[in-house]
């Protein structure tokens, strides 16, 4: 099943225009590729990802449905129309999905230290995978992949043309506004904990940036990508909920 692919959101473009404003506000470099010490907790996370790799891996051996990314987002239906590129989601945009971050105790405990999380799930590109160039809506986020099941071969991302390649157990930074791509030439699935953490900003844009955050996911862009998350374990017999708990008051 694919989905049709719709207009990303008029604000999301409207964020584009203050990109160079919010790099000018920014705590790390403009980068390609970032530093993994700007994150306090990059060491506790990777410390973790042999629990968090056997947490999916019991989810895949168990016959859970996971839904591919596009079906979920129907926004990615923009780079991706087949069932080659799954998620299994646990927050986004700090929306929490209450069953999924319950059967995954483990993974979950483990983001939910992380104070700048704001997306969190698990990115599977089956073999032969290939997603196109294309970029992310918003600079007040950094993309972070902690790499779980790395197969041998050509299988790699290319940020603003420079070109790396996961390591397991480790987390690869980098900045998704910046054109990317991704591939898995290989014989064997890729698996990362693909998660969305606020951008360090100087005082006081932080705050201002987490509430933007919490804005988009109780909008009606929101709304609707949680009914649409619901919708698809629905039609799969699965009742999945999501809630928006707001992390950092005001």
């Amino acid at each position: 099943m694919t989905t049709s692919s719709p207009r990303p959101p008029a604000f999301f473009k409207l964020l584009h225009g203050f990109e160079s404003w919010m790099q000018s506000i920014s705590l790390i470099p403009d980068q390609a590729y970032i530093d993994p010490t700007h994150f306090a907790w990059t060491k506790q996370l990777e410390n973790c990802a042999a629990e968090i790799y056997a947490e999916y891996d019991l989810l895949r051996k168990s016959g859970e449905p996971i839904p591919p990314f596009q079906e979920v987002s129907k926004e990615q239906g923009a780079i991706t129309n087949d069932s080659e590129w799954k998620t299994f989601l646990l927050y986004a945009y700090g929306a929490k999905s209450l069953r999924n971050t319950a059967i995954c105790p483990n993974t979950t405990r483990a983001i939910e230290a992380i104070p700048e999380m704001r997306t969190a799930f698990f990115s599977i590109l089956a073999p032969g995978k290939i997603i196109p160039p294309h970029r992310g809506p918003y600079k007040g986020l950094v993309r972070c992949h902690l790499a779980l099941k790395i197969p041998d071969g050509d299988c790699g991302l290319r940020v603003r043309g420079e070109e790396s390649k996961w390591i397991s157990g480790k987390c690869l930074f980098f900045d998704d506004t910046l054109t990317h791509e991704a591939w898995n030439k290989t014989n064997d699935e890729r698996v990362v904990l693909f998660l969305d953490v606020l951008r360090p900003l100087k005082k006081p844009f932080g705050k201002w940036n987490d509430r933007l955050i919490y804005w988009i996911a109780s909008s009606g862009y929101g709304r609707r990508s949680i009914q649409t998350f619901r919708d698809w374990y629905a039609r799969h017999g699965i009742t999945n909920d999501a809630t928006i708990p707001r992390r950092n008051k005001p």
